[in-house]
């Protein structure tokens, strides 16, 4: 599968905001999702973020065992059958249960 998409660096970070309908793979509109494991639903990437430092020794926001890495990636992501209104408000779309 290909994707579309913009990619920008803001000096603190790298990311790939996913066009709306970013698979290129077949005429059919898809997008690239994520579900299985211990999640309930299915949840659709919007953007790609790859965190990153001046120094190899402290790029990642996060820790583990109070150890920073070089990078850290991580995705945005919405559920699927979900829209949203305005910022930080979601409603239920056709296809949620």
């Amino acid at each position: 599968m290909q994707v579309s998409g913009s990619l920008m660096n803001t000096g603190h970070d790298i990311r790939l905001v996913l066009d709306e309908s970013s698979s290129t793979s077949s005429s059919s509109s898809q997008h690239v999702n994520i579900s299985g494991g211990p999640l309930s639903y299915h949840y659709r990437v919007g953007e790609l973020v790859v965190h990153f430092g001046s120094v190899d020794s402290r790029g990642s926001e996060h820790t583990i065992d109070a150890r920073q890495f070089p990078a850290e990636v991580s995705a945005a992501c919405m559920r699927c059958g979900r829209h949203v209104r305005a910022v930080g408000k979601e409603t239920r779309g056709p296809s949620s249960g």
